[in-house]
C-alpha cells in the first residue's frame, strides 16, 4: 500500500541539536500542529532517511526517542504509527482512564485493582 508521505523537515547540520533530535522535533511539531493526525502512518526508517538524505541509524535513533516519549507506537509487522493519546492529552475522560490503567499496569504489571495479575 502506497502512501503519499510529505515530510517538511529541514535539517541544519550548524545547529547544535544532534540530527536525531531535529527530526523527532519537526515530527512532534507536525503532530501538535494537526498535520499529523493520531493514527496516521509515518513512512519507514528507510524510506525516511533516504527522504531526508540521513543515515538510517539516525531516523531509527529518533523514531526511538518518539516511542520513548509516547508520540509514536509501533505496531508489529505493520509500521510506525501516530499515537492515540499523546502525551499530555488529558481531553477526554476515555483518553484519562486509559492513560491511567496503562500508568497502573506498568507500576504493578497488573490492570487487576485487586493486584492479582489479569491473563491478557
Amino acid at each position: 500500500m502506497l502512501r503519499p508521505w510529505q515530510l517538511d523537515i529541514r535539517l541544519d547540520q550548524q545547529n547544535e541539536k544532534a540530527i536525531y533530535v531535529q527530526i523527532a522535533d519537526a515530527i512532534i511539531s507536525d503532530i501538535q500542529s494537526g498535520r499529523l493526525k493520531t493514527g496516521e502512518a509515518l513512512p519507514g526508517s528507510r524510506l525516511m532517511a533516504e527522504m531526508l538524505k540521513v543515515n538510517r541509524n539516525t531516523v531509527v535513533e529518533a523514531l526511538n526517542l518518539l516511542l520513548n516519549e509516547e508520540w509514536i507506537v509501533s505496531k508489529e509487522r505493520k509500521g510506525t504509527f501516530v499515537a492515540d493519546i499523546l502525551p499530555g492529552d488529558w481531553s477526554t475522560p476515555k483518553k484519562l482512564h486509559s492513560l491511567q490503567k496503562k500508568h497502573f499496569i506498568k507500576n504493578t504489571g497488573s490492570a487487576s485493582t485487586t493486584g492479582i495479575p489479569i491473563a491478557r
